[in-house]
């Protein structure tokens, strides 16, 4: 029995980390997560042909560059609300695309999940250190990927987005249950 019990304390401590806080700490957990929908070969369509959209009366002529789903590469939407998803299709350009594929209403849980589109970048995995998740991305010419992904029952989290080599992309900070602003 003594030797089970050391056995366990020694993999205990191999496992927790020194942080640059001077504060004990678990290493960050690897967070499984669903791609809902992804395309190789999808790219933005022309401001051109965009323009359909920006000039239909549901957006009242928004500009080009003032929806955020136009100007960014990695945006969030509900996972349960097909209308904010319909919307987000439709102002990030992947109305071009099809067929897009479906992530899984939510519902009730909604405030439980955390869906993620990612336009020209692959995830290729998520890890969770405290409130902050980490999502790693590969760049690529062309694709998208939407994932969604388990959210710790706990308050407002931190979504950042890095490279393989760790070079930061962006930062987001929720501000409501879902609801995400930039902090980078």
């Amino acid at each position: 029995m003594a030797t089970r019990g050391a056995t366990v304390v020694l993999a205990a401590v191999v496992t927790f980390a020194f942080s640059a806080t001077g504060a004990w700490s678990l290493p960050p957990v690897t967070v499984p997560f669903d791609v809902c929908a992804q395309s190789a070969t999808w790219q933005r369509p022309s401001t051109d042909v965009q323009s359909t959209v920006w000039n239909n009366p549901r957006y009242g002529g928004l500009a080009v560059d003032q929806a955020y789903e136009w100007t960014h590469s990695f945006f969030w939407s509900e996972t349960d609300s097909a209308s904010i998803s319909y919307d987000k299709v439709l102002l990030s350009g992947l109305w071009t695309e099809s067929p897009r594929g479906q992530c899984r209403y939510r519902g009730t849980e909604g405030n439980q999940w955390l869906e993620i589109w990612a336009l020209n970048h692959l995830v290729s995995g998520i890890t969770i250190d405290g409130l902050v998740h980490t999502v790693t991305v590969v760049p690529q010419e062309r694709g998208y990927e939407v994932i969604q992904f388990r959210r710790p029952a706990a308050s407002k989290v931190r979504v950042r987005f890095v490279s393989g080599d760790g070079a930061v992309f962006t930062e987001w900070i929720e501000t409501d249950p879902g609801m995400f602003s930039d902090w980078r």
